[in-house]
């Protein structure tokens, strides 16, 4: 009895095997692209490709060591994408992108931080160069109960004007 669990066993392996080797996932230059993306230090795991019925796609999902949201894996995702996808491809005739919700999630944020700094700077502008509002602004002490003077910012404007030569 253990003897034919252990041919089904071999058996159904082999037929495994050679029916990858037989598919498109078997494909040299998908097999040396996972190669490298495996190789890669901070990558856990890498799926076998999942190619579409044309055999013109093929979807790979990377695992990393790390976080999504560690700086070890922004750096990891940065990697793959300017050193090893470029040379695992590059005279293949193939191309590959990296994406997925990490990767998109990395983009951004790095999108959000690089406008951050030209909002600040446009807020920081306008905040002297347009006019003040024409709200009342409340001056006393620190801990309220004294007496209270409210301040309109036109007269403030007035007398600041007043200063100017």
């Amino acid at each position: 009895m253990k003897e034919e669990v252990a041919k089904k066993e071999k058996s159904s392996g082999q037929e495994d095997k050679e029916k990858f080797l037989e598919s498109k996932s078997y494909d040299p230059r998908l097999t040396a692209l996972r190669t490298d993306l495996q190789k890669t230090k901070g990558v856990d795991k890498v799926t076998l490709p999942l190619v579409n019925k044309k055999g013109n796609a093929a979807v790979y999902a990377v695992t990393a060591t790390t976080a999504p949201s560690s700086c070890a894996t922004e750096d990891l995702v940065n990697t793959l994408r300017n050193d090893v996808i470029p040379k695992a491809t590059k005279g293949k005739q193939m191309s590959a992108d990296l994406g997925g919700t990490t990767a998109s999630y990395i983009d951004q944020a790095s999108e959000i931080t690089n406008k951050l700094s030209l909002v600040i700077r446009n807020r920081t502008r306008a905040f002297f160069i347009l006019p003040p509002a024409r709200l009342p602004l409340t001056v006393g002490p620190a801990q309220g109960g004294g007496d209270e003077r409210v301040l309109h910012p036109r007269r403030l404007r007035r007398r600041y004007l007043r200063l100017q030569p």
